[in-house]
């Protein structure tokens, strides 16, 4: 694989107007300029589209892609089937990076560690207000020098860093390409990136870290991820982890790793159960209930 720059940065857009110009400005203004940054209108409807196109007319790094809407996983499917970067890295149309020096920064990572994912520290900031809090703080994970990355995930696990989020990972091209690591655009709500992460991981990659939170996530009453607490968004959570429980049970790696995906997989569990036990038609909860009960081994990996 040729590379054109060392970073192809994929942003999903969809009505996310109103935050798109700090997005993209926060790019743009990054101080290493190696990069390209490829905006996947997803169909939307608000404007975002055109803030896309102004923005690809000023500056040649810039690439605007419109398709129709198809989801989060498809926005990102097409960015990675167009990327042209040695790295990849994903951000959200209504999130941004706090500092001018997020890419640098990878880029210290990338020449210190044969890295194939890279993950960094996730800074909320809240819409309605409130001081903004690092989430998964990667400050404070230490892998020492140890060169096992079975031990390495154990430590992301216990230290509660590994997420379901795309965007808290670099991730090398090749390492994508060799393992085709498309998103499954059968999630069409929510949880298709965390899908894809187990899957990520399942491929046993080099990892390595950033000190510093840079990520700004932006938590906000109407995003999907807000809504996953509303009713009915159970449903991609029940499917992913039926299709993941599948997949780790059936993935060549060692028996240490497929421990401490089950383990975290149990999170996710809990999670759907206190979904399901939001969903308000009695009915329905109660088939919920029999439905995920098949799920219930996970319990004990949940410590």
């Amino acid at each position: 694989m040729n590379a054109a720059c060392m970073f192809t940065i994929i942003v999903p857009v969809y009505n996310v107007k109103k935050y798109l110009c700090q997005c993209i400005e926060s790019v743009l203004r990054q101080r290493y300029t190696d990069y390209e940054l490829l905006l996947i209108d997803d169909g939307s409807t608000d404007g975002s589209g055109i803030t896309c196109d102004e923005y690809a007319a000023k500056d040649a790094r810039v690439k605007v892609i419109h398709k129709e809407n198809g989801g989060a996983a498809s926005a990102r499917n097409e960015g990675l089937t167009n990327a042209k970067g040695t790295w990849i890295v994903f951000l959200d149309g209504d999130d941004y990076y706090a500092s001018d020096r997020f890419l640098l920064d990878i880029c210290k990572v990338i020449r210190k560690e044969p890295a194939e994912v890279i993950c960094y520290g996730v800074v909320e900031v809240y819409e309605r207000g409130g001081p903004p809090a690092i989430r998964r703080d990667t400050g404070k994970l230490d892998f020492g020098n140890t060169t096992d990355e079975d031990e390495k995930l154990a430590k992301m696990i216990s230290g509660e860093i590994l997420s379901g989020a795309a965007w808290q990972y670099a991730i090398k091209h090749s390492f994508v390409a060799a393992h085709k690591l498309l998103f499954d655009e059968s999630f069409k709500e929510t949880n298709e990136d965390t899908e894809w992460v187990f899957r990520v991981f399942l491929e046993s990659p080099k990892l390595a870290k950033m000190e510093q939170s840079m990520y700004f996530y932006r938590v906000r009453s109407n995003s999907a991820c807000t809504k996953a607490r509303e009713t009915g968004f159970w449903k991609n959570r029940y499917q992913m982890i039926g299709k993941t429980l599948d997949q780790i049970r059936t993935q060549n790696c060692t028996e240490r790793r497929k421990e401490l995906l089950y383990q975290r997989l149990a999170y996710e569990y809990y999670v759907l159960l206190g979904q399901v036990n939001d969903e308000p038609d009695r009915m329905v909860r109660r088939e919920l209930i029999r439905n995920v009960r098949k799920y219930k081994g996970l319990c004990s990996w949940g410590g």
